[in-house]
């Protein structure tokens, strides 16, 4: 769902997106030619991140990426 998210961010007019999971958003899509995580760039509105702490499907590397290129924006 953290693609879905991001991608739904990243269109006008979205003025707040939930991302809830973000497992592999760090990598680039195998069925596109993108990285989830670089649409940040193109947020307009409010985007609400969201990672348990404890997720052994989200690792660590994974959530020290979203957090460093979330506070860029």
């Amino acid at each position: 769902m953290g693609h879905a998210a991001l991608i739904a961010a990243s269109l006008k007019r979205i003025e707040s997106t939930f991302c809830f999971y973000g497992a592999g958003v760090t990598v680039p899509r195998t069925d596109a030619n993108f990285t989830p995580i670089d649409l940040l760039e193109k947020v307009c509105g409010k985007l609400n991140f969201i990672c348990g702490t404890s997720d052994d499907l989200i690792p660590i590397e994974d959530r020290l990426v979203i957090a460093k290129k979330d506070l860029k924006n």
